[in-house]
This record gives structure tokens, sequence and C-alpha cells, in this order.
């Protein structure tokens, strides 16, 4: 058994040797660049040496010239003595590519779907003390008609939002006293 233990452990160090040792082709050494300003310092490295330099192409004759208009080939019909390549004023192209909306046109349009601009109830915020009035209005016994009446208005302006369902659930019997608030309200 010994025996056994021991040659599973040389096969493991040879394995493991095996791993460790790296054989390495050798490369042949890349030939060094030569520098092309020996007078400058190698702080950054030398600039590469230009090998060729591509002449431009000259297009910019092609690109001036205007294309030659030819009637046979245009998709519309028009006057040979009609200058097509007018362009058009600079004023003109602003009013027509401007980026600001026309708001009195889609005003109209939406007064034409029946939505109006005016303040339809949407949107409107309760103040803190608001809440904590309807709050402290919910839980007492008897209300003034004042105190009706504001209670009311904040409970119909939070109708239908987290905070409505929030100020149910905090106050015991706050959902009865809120619909009655409401159904006296709609009375």
């Amino acid at each position: 058994m010994e025996v056994v233990i021991v040659i599973c452990l040389l096969i493991i160090i040879i394995l493991l040797l095996q791993d460790k040792i790296v054989i390495t082709k050798r490369e042949k050494p890349d030939p060094k660049p030569e520098k092309v300003n020996l007078d400058l310092p190698d702080i950054m490295g030398q600039p590469k040496p230009v090998r060729s330099l591509t002449v431009p192409n000259i297009t910019t004759k092609r690109q001036i010239e205007e294309p030659e208009i030819n009637p046979d080939n245009l998709d519309i019909e028009y006057d040979e003595n009609e200058n097509v390549g007018i362009q058009i004023p600079q004023e003109e192209l602003d009013e027509v590519f401007s980026n600001q909306p026309d708001f009195e046109e889609e005003e109209e349009e939406w007064n034409g779907y029946g939505i109006s601009g005016g303040d339809n109830g949407f949107a409107q915020g309760v103040t803190f003390e608001e809440l904590g009035a309807v709050g402290m209005l919910l839980q007492k016994e008897k209300l003034e008609p004042s105190q009706k009446e504001t209670a009311i208005a904040i409970v119909q302006k939070i109708q239908g939002t987290e905070l409505f369902s929030l100020l149910e659930n905090s106050i015991e019997g706050a959902s009865q006293k809120i619909a009655e608030l409401l159904d006296s309200s709609l009375s």
C-alpha cells in the first residue's frame, strides 16, 4: 500500500514539474528600428520614419461646379427658361425650419378635440399643513360648517391618490367620515 502511495506522489510531482517547465522557442530578435533624429532625447520614444507621402486628390474643382440640369432626366416638367438652380433665401429657410413650435395653432387643435388648456383640477398640490388639518378634522366627532367645507375641499383634491389611501388607513373610521363628507358635498 505504501508503494502505491509513493508512486502516486511521484506521478503528481512529475506532472507538476512538467507544468512549471515552459519550453520556449527562440525567436529572432526584432531588428532595432533606426533612430530618425539622434539629437532628440528618447523620453516618449522615437517618431516613426515617414516612408511615403500620398498626394491628395484634387476634388475641390468638382465640388464647386454645379451639375448640368437636363430637362429629359427630371421627373417634373418645367420651362427651359426657368432657373432651376435658384436657392431659397435664408430668411425663408429660417421660417420653415425653425425649432419653435406654433403654440397658438396647437392650442386651437386641442380645443377642437374638446381639451382646454385651463385648470381642470389635475395636478393640484396639497400642503403638509392641509394634510394635518384634514387628519385633525377627521378625528373630531362634530365639525362646524366651515371646517366641513375645508375638509371636503382638501379630500377632493387628494381623492384617488396614495395620500388619500394613507389618510384612510392611518385614522380609525376615516373612510366612513370621508364618505359622509363627500356625500354631504353632493347634496
